[in-house]
């Protein structure tokens, strides 16, 4: 039998109807006092690449849209989950390959573009996963806080942007299962793999993939495609990234020392 993997960002798009449909379960969910998905979404923002001053200044002035793409030029967009009130963000390391980055962050009605630097990223030739911190010179009142025990078949829940084209900042929340659980691999960066039913599109890389009692299990990253060509079978699974919590507190803390220091 022949079987041909491809694993990566996901470029098969799913539709709203789907992603609407995969999180419909968990309606009513409650976290905080908050509904489930807008308390995934208050820790989750969209990540913008590529983006001159020009359409910086026009978004400040704005506040709606970023304008469109043949107007500022080509730009990328992500995601990105706080995971500490001091500015810090995951993403995923491919999210952070076209700078200048910037970070879209809702505070109330008022959306801002805030400039954000890349404090680590993994290196694929060292075997470290896709995996970036940012950082960016705000407070993040909202963060998650990290899950201790996941397993096989858990739901979950994650977030990214409400659709692409065109880049706006919305976001929308899907829903699936925990399908597989990894380990690190002996790599030198301590990580899990989680493979997850839930249905990815482009734009959600960096952003969060959480319990439905609100607490964060990795990073998405993409997914992984399995062909069988014997079968004439297609099966998929979306993939995320978990660091160890210790070692990546440990990161943010020698950085922000550093960032303090004068």
């Amino acid at each position: 039998m022949l079987l041909v993997v491809l694993t990566g960002c996901t470029y098969e798009v799913a539709t709203t109807g789907e992603r609407a449909t995969s999180v419909s379960a968990l309606a009513g969910r409650q976290v905080d006092g908050l509904p489930l998905d807008g308390f995934v979404q208050q820790r989750t923002a969209i990540l913008i690449g590529g983006l001159g001053t020009d359409a910086v200044v026009e978004f400040d002035r704005n506040e709606s849209a970023l304008g469109d793409a043949t107007r500022h030029g080509r730009f990328a967009t992500g995601s990105a989950t706080a995971i500490d009130q001091r500015g810090y963000l995951l993403t995923a390391g491919h999210c952070v390959d076209w700078g200048p980055l910037h970070v879209l962050l809702a505070d109330r009605d008022r959306v801002r573009l805030v400039p954000a630097r890349v404090v680590w990223r993994g290196t694929g030739t060292r075997h470290e996963p896709d995996l970036a911190l940012l950082q960016v010179v705000e407070q993040l009142p909202s963060i998650f806080t990290w899950a201790t025990d996941t397993r096989i078949g858990d739901p979950v829940i994650g977030a990214g942007p409400e659709q692409q084209p065109p880049v706006n900042y919305r976001l929308a929340c899907f829903g699936g299962r925990i399908l597989e659980l990894g380990d690190d691999m002996g790599t030198p960066v301590p990580h899990t793999t989680i493979l997850h039913s839930a249905p990815l599109r482009i734009g959600d890389s960096g952003g969060p993939l959480a319990t439905v009692d609100g607490r964060l299990i990795g990073i998405n990253v993409g997914d992984i495609q399995e062909f069988h060509v014997a079968r004439l079978k297609h099966t998929r699974a979306s993939r995320t990234l978990r660091p160890d919590p210790d070692w990546l507190r440990t990161i943010v803390e020698n950085d922000s020392k550093r960032s303090a220091a004068p």
